[in-house]
C-alpha cells in the first residue's frame, strides 16, 4: 500500500517550506502552499502569524502542522492508504493540490473509464488499484 510519508516530500518540493505573502497572489498569506484566504483558521496559518513570520521566512515548528494539513486535506480525501501503487496516488493527490480534489478525482475516474463523480468511492479505489502504470 502507498504511504503518506513517501507522498509528503512531493508537496515540499512543489509548495516549498516557506511563508509567502505576495499581494499579487489571490491566496494571500500562505504557509507551504496553505492559503490563509481558503484556510484562515488552519493551525499552520495561525502559528505562523503568531510567530510573526514574514514573506520568505520559515520556522521548523510549522512542519508537523503542514504535514497534518496535507494528510487531512489531500491524502485522506484520496484514501491514499488504500491505494496499492505509490506513483499513481502521488500523481492523483499532487495534482489535486493545484487543481482541486474533485477535478483530480474526475481525471482519475476518466482514466479508469468509470463515471466521473469527483468522489473517491469504493468503486474508484478498486479501479485505481487495478491500474498498471507499466503496462
Amino acid at each position: 500500500m502507498a504511504k503518506y510519508e513517501l507522498f509528503f516530500p512531493l508537496i515540499v518540493a512543489d509548495e516549498r517550506l516557506i511563508i509567502t505573502d505576495d499581494p499579487n497572489d489571490k491566496g494571500g498569506y500562505s504557509v507551504a502552499g496553505i492559503s490563509s484566504v481558503n484556510y484562515p483558521h488552519e493551525p499552520a496559518i495561525l502559528k505562523a502569524k503568531e510567530l510573526g513570520l514574514k514573506h520568505g521566512e520559515w520556522d521548523d515548528s510549522l512542519l508537523p502542522l503542514v504535514m497534518d494539513f496535507y494528510k487531512r486535506k489531500e491524502w485522506d480525501v484520496y484514501r491514499g492508504d488504500e491505494i496499492i501503487n505509490q506513483e499513481i496516488i502521488n500523481t492523483i493527490a499532487n495534482r489535486g493540490v493545484n487543481i482541486g480534489v474533485k477535478p483530480s478525482i474526475k481525471m482519475a475516474q476518466k482514466v479508469c473509464e468509470i463515471e466521473e463523480t469527483g468522489v473517491m468511492d469504493d468503486a474508484t479505489v478498486a479501479k485505481i488499484n487495478e491500474l498498471n502504470p507499466y503496462a
